[in-house]
């Protein structure tokens, strides 16, 4: 209150005769909204540079990972290996839902996916049943396509008021940025994972 009351003070000072009141009515056509919509469209730019190619990552190593289970069969897809408790196909079901909740629930926004799909696949679940060909299928076509829509609802701001939140692992996130960061952590984990599932299901 005492920084605020001298920098009301200074103001006074600087134009005798006039009140604070007066001074901030003022006729005379301010600059600092322009100054703020500038910096508020630099920052963003800077953000979205630093997000273009975080985007670019996330689409190369999905493409990857898709030519990397590309061979494998439908029962191979859905095998569980002794000793684990999901397969591989889940593992691909579960980034995507994994996607959708980090950037689009956490930010307050409808995901891009069916409910089922994210009933099936969020964290804390395991493989439902044997996954066919078809809905093998569409889980494949979705992982590359939600990265699309996700870029295009970037560019377009939807993710401005994303909140803080603390990940299972301890991370804190605070923003969109963070956010995918922690996204191409977590499928990296996952990749991990799938690796070892393919070695297993294809002896």
């Amino acid at each position: 209150m005492a920084a605020q009351a001298d920098a009301c003070a200074k103001s006074r000072a600087a134009v005798p005769g006039r009140t604070f009141n007066e001074f901030q009515h003022s006729s005379k056509p301010s600059t600092l909204p322009a100054i703020r919509a500038n910096n508020s469209r630099d920052t963003f730019q800077i953000i979205k540079s630093k997000m273009d190619k975080k985007i670019e990552s996330l689409k190369r190593t999905r493409e990857n990972l898709l030519n990397f289970i590309n061979d494998l069969t439908t029962d191979q897809l859905n095998e569980i290996p002794a000793g684990f408790n999901n397969n591989i196909i889940w593992n691909l079901g579960h980034l995507l839902a994994s996607q959708q909740g980090i950037c689009y629930t956490r930010a307050g926004l409808d995901k891009k996916i069916k409910e089922q799909y994210f009933t099936d696949y969020k964290p804390e679940t395991k493989p439902q049943g044997y996954v066919d060909s078809l809905v093998i299928d569409e889980l494949k076509k979705l992982f590359l396509s939600l990265i699309e829509l996700f870029e295009l609802d970037f560019n377009n701001n939807q993710f401005s008021s994303y909140p803080t939140w603390t990940t299972r692992y301890g991370m804190v996130i605070t923003n969109i940025d963070e956010a995918i960061t922690f996204v191409l952590f977590h499928e990296g984990l996952h990749l991990g994972y799938i690796m070892a599932l393919k070695r297993l299901v294809t002896k």
